[in-house]
């Protein structure tokens, strides 16, 4: 399992943000008095896909794109809220500040590629000091790419950023979306994060392991170092 460079998916990965995300979601929808997302559906469904594709679902296809952008601006704007008012979860996963501590002093090559917009990046950077491990122009997000998960992009650009090849590539994710856009990339490895490790595969998805976290993430066993 052993590989050159790493790449995180952000939320649900390094954040568990799910339920910010679909309680913001919820919000939205409640504005328009419309029923809420039942949290399976959203999980099984919708999470490690961007904001215009949950939009798209929801609402179906022929909104206009100021439509769009109201849903989308709204949304961001409550799920902002939300953590800044939750700050005991607003927290990067467990272990992970050991593990990315231990990775930039081995010297290993490591990014993030996620399907948020800029905006909710700097939201991030400007409150979890993403600054220690991570340069801000590194960071491959949603403007980016042309296509989402589960279309390769995101790796693709990522693996490009980095250097190296997709195949010396470990990813780090927590959906069926991601998991697959990482197959598609040809990512060598791929470790899905799961608090509760109950992730279940769409058939034909390739990985290596399940954790609840980074605590039981070890380095020697993930990335080749210097």
């Amino acid at each position: 399992m052993r590989k050159k460079a790493v790449i995180f998916d952000f939320n649900g990965t390094m954040f568990f943000d799910t339920m910010f995300q679909l309680n913001a979601w919820n919000r939205v929808l409640e504005d328009y008095d419309m029923d809420p997302i039942p949290e399976q559906e959203y999980r099984d469904v919708l999470c490690g896909r961007g904001s215009e594709e949950t939009v798209r679902y929801v609402w179906g296809e022929n909104l206009t794109k100021e439509q769009s952008d109201e849903y989308r601006k709204k949304k961001k704007e409550y799920y902002q809220q939300l953590c800044l008012a939750d700050p005991e979860h607003f927290q990067l996963v467990p272990g992970l500040e050991t593990y990315l501590d231990a990775l930039r002093d081995s010297g290993v090559l490591f990014t993030i590629a996620t399907s948020s917009s800029p905006y909710s990046v700097d939201f991030y950077f400007e409150h979890m000091n993403l600054g220690r491990w991570f340069r801000r122009d590194k960071i491959v997000c949603n403007d980016r790419i042309e296509r989402g998960k589960p279309a390769p992009d995101l790796f693709l650009v990522a693996a490009d950023v980095l250097g190296v090849d997709p195949a010396d590539c470990l990813v780090f994710e927590d959906s069926n979306a991601g998991v697959r856009a990482a197959n598609a990339a040809g990512i060598g490895s791929v470790i899905v994060i799961d608090p509760e490790c109950r992730f279940i595969p769409e058939l034909d998805l390739k990985f290596d392991a399940i954790y609840p976290n980074f605590r039981a993430v070890f380095l020697e066993n993930t990335v080749e170092c210097d």
